[in-house]
């Protein structure tokens, strides 16, 4: 499942509510960015530059975190409810070259 809108709209309290109550693997782009920050990993600078300065986080600094989340064994075994991502054409691409097909996709409109 995929949640979709603008910020402020809900999209991660109904991601929570909705894996809790179905089981399934909450992927929010927002958690992993922090744990990408947290590790310091190579690219844990330009993330926290691009979060602080309110900017979009590079599509070749997310698709590979996100990607490598949703190969995790309790996506796959549990299913997932993706939040914050694809916000981009790469992104949705991505998805489509992973063979990763929502079931659902919900568009919020605040």
């Amino acid at each position: 499942m995929i949640l979709v809108g603008p910020p402020g709209c809900g999209k991660t309290t109904q991601a929570k509510i909705i894996a809790d109550k179905f089981g399934l693997s909450l992927v929010s782009v927002f958690d992993l960015l922090i744990k990408e920050i947290k590790a310091k990993t190579k690219n844990s600078l330009k993330v926290l530059e691009a979060l602080e300065s309110g900017e979009t986080i590079p599509d070749d600094i997310i698709i590979p975190i996100v990607s490598n989340r949703l190969k995790q064994s309790d996506c796959s075994l549990n299913g997932w409810v993706l939040d914050g991502y694809p916000s981009t054409p790469e992104q949705i691409t991505k998805l489509k070259e992973m063979r990763l097909k929502p079931s659902l996709v919900i568009l919020f409109e605040c």
